[in-house]
């Protein structure tokens, strides 16, 4: 069963003492594997933040849940004012966003939907102009630790910490209806591991975990009806689902372990290991499933880089890049362009597990990777702009490639940036 790790002859005394301190990290890490029942987690854990009581945000504190200068945010009072190209779009700590298109009836326009670390809402506005911030699900949820979207943003999967404090809960909010305050969702009795939606839509696929390890299910949104279709021994392990009958499927990255990235077709149950005997590994499919894009630390220098892996010929192209994939998305069109947050100083060594855990920040720019020609372009440095550091994750694309939207992990600010006139 370990079969991937047979080619290793470097293992140490000191290699051991490192999966020693890599298991204890991920005892503490959201996507952890072990056992939570029964557990009290304790009320300073950043991942899932105590928000019993409303928090107040002191504008002129620095690297805490709101600006350095105020006049850097920009006003929400349904002005439809133009956006500017690069704008803070709330103030209130985000937990996660993404990009989609509305039908007004006439056109389609850019927009973005997020969810709130306070409380757990749902809101949606406008990314062309400075319009109002619409709450559209008005169930309170405390304590949130992540939140996974559909593509189109009709979809979320919501994980917090249940009202005993000791088990993480999950909830799904169907938000086809529109504006709405009413309760639009269902709770998943499972503790998951990880989620991912289908491209469609219409189906999720979770880890759960068991005593074995984990069971990968298959779930019908509409419905609720639900088909084992894989297993694991792993119970660190990450999954999402970008393309058509390819979901992606890896151990979750270490600085000090190989990892192991799976394709997994959920309807044939056909799965192939496509990578495997590198540190640090994670991937990300492109829409269309013919590209890979997955990081890996070097051997040699200890420096993380950026590649591609062509699914149909197996070629392997490095891009110019030093960065890992949690920085990075895959535009939804058909442009083959990729958007990442590369760090402005040299990360390396055991950075890994101390940026999962919040030890450390990165200070990023913003470019653009071709993956078939592999140019780059560099597009945006947010420090220069604010005066702010900028450690950026959760990055969405609108199907137009009109705007990119981001989380810093400063302050979990949430900002939209104009694509347009970057993007040929």
């Amino acid at each position: 069963m370990f079969d991937f790790l047979k080619g290793n002859k470097t293992v140490t005394g000191a290699l051991i003492l490192g999966l020693i301190f890599v298991a204890i990290i991920f005892l503490i890490m959201l996507t952890a594997g072990g056992d939570t029942t029964n557990t009290v987690i304790n009320e300073d854990d950043p991942i899932f933040a105590n928000t019993d009581e409303e928090r107040t945000f002191d504008p002129g504190v620095q690297n805490i849940f709101g600006p350095v200068d105020p006049e850097k945010w920009v006003e929400q009072e349904g002005s439809q004012e133009a956006a500017p190209f690069l704008r803070a779009i709330t103030e209130d700590p985000v937990v996660s966003a993404v990009a989609f298109t509305k039908t007004n009836g006439v056109s389609n326009l850019p927009y973005v939907r997020f969810t709130t670390l306070n409380d757990g809402n749902i809101h949606e506005t406008p990314l062309q102009v400075v319009g109002t911030i619409e709450k559209i699900s008005d169930l309170k949820t405390l304590r949130v630790g992540d939140v996974v979207w559909s593509r189109n943003g009709n979809f979320s999967l919501t994980r917090y910490l249940d009202n005993t404090n000791t088990e993480i809960a999950t909830q799904l909010f169907d938000l086809r209806k529109g504006t709405s305050t009413e309760d639009v969702s269902r709770a998943i009795s499972d503790t998951i591991i990880s989620t991912t939606f289908s491209p469609d839509e219409k189906e999720f696929f979770s880890l759960v975990k068991t005593s074995e390890g984990v069971t990968g299910y298959l779930e019908s949104v509409e419905k609720g009806t639900r088909t084992a279709v894989w297993s694991s021994i792993f119970k660190n392990v990450t999954v999402l689902w970008d393309a058509e009958n390819k979901i992606v499927i890896y151990t979750n990255p270490s600085s000090v372990t190989e990892g192991v990235i799976w394709v997994l077709n959920p309807y044939t149950k056909k799965e192939t290991v496509v990578l495997t005997g590198k540190r640090a590994l994670a991937a990300k499919m492109s829409p269309d499933g013919k590209k890979l894009l997955y990081s890996m630390q070097e051997e040699q220098t200890d420096a993380f880089s950026l590649r591609t892996f062509d699914m149909e010929t197996g070629e392997v192209f490095t891009l110019p890049l030093i960065g890992f994939v949690d920085k990075c998305t895959w535009a939804q069109s058909d442009s083959n362009n990729i958007y990442c947050a590369i760090p402005k100083e040299e990360i390396e060594g055991e950075f890994m597990e101390k940026w999962y855990m919040g030890a450390e920040y990165t200070n990023d720019t913003l470019w653009r990777i071709d993956a078939e020609s592999g140019t780059t372009k560099e597009l945006l440095d947010p420090e220069e702009e604010t005066g702010e550091t900028f450690d950026i994750t959760n990055l969405s694309v609108d199907p137009g490639e009109n705007y990119l939207v981001f989380t810093s992990r400063v302050n979990r600010a949430l900002w939209s940036f104009k694509l347009s006139g970057t993007a040929q």
